[in-house]
C-alpha cells in the first residue's frame, strides 16, 4: 500500500468493558484485548486517505506494562504502534487474517526495529536542542 503524506488515522483510549464490547462485536471473541485496528481506506474530499480506526485498551495496558518492561505511556505507545503495523496489512498468526505473503518478517521483529528507530531519533533531537 502506498501512503502519500496525506493520511490519517484515529486513535482512541478505552476501557475492559468497552473492549470487550467491541471485540465480541466486531471479532466474536467476548473478552478484552489491548489493541484493536479497524481499517477504513476511504479517500476524503481533500484528497487525504483515512487510513482507519485504532482502539486501546488501557486497562488492558496497564495489566501488561510491567510484563513488558514499559511505563504506561510507553505500553500505550507500543499498542498504537502494533495497531498501525495491522492498518498498514502486517499480520500475525492468531489474528484471523492470513499473515503478509512477502513479508518475511513478524509484527514483533517490526515493532522492535521501529521502536530502535524512534529512539535513536528521538535521543538525537534531544541532543539538538
Amino acid at each position: 500500500m502506498k501512503l502519500d503524506k496525506k493520511t490519517h488515522i484515529s486513535v482512541f483510549i478505552t476501557n475492559d468493558a468497552e473492549m470487550k464490547k467491541l471485540n465480541k462485536d466486531h471479532l466474536g471473541r467476548d473478552y478484552p484485548t489491548d489493541v484493536l485496528s479497524f481499517e477504513i481506506k476511504e479517500k476524503l474530499e481533500d484528497g487525504s486517505l483515512y487510513l482507519g480506526d485504532i482502539v486501546v485498551n488501557k486497562d488492558q495496558a496497564k495489566r501488561q506494562c510491567k510484563e513488558y518492561g514499559n511505563d504506561l505511556e510507553e505500553e500505550i505507545s507500543e499498542l498504537v504502534g502494533h495497531g498501525v503495523l495491522h492498518l498498514l496489512g502486517i499480520h500475525h498468526d492468531g489474528d484471523g487474517k492470513p499473515l503478509k505473503k512477502d513479508s518475511s518478517k513478524s509484527t514483533d521483529k517490526i515493532e522492535n526495529d521501529l521502536i530502535k528507530k524512534s529512539s535513536k531519533s528521538l535521543k538525537n533531537s534531544v541532543k539538538r536542542k
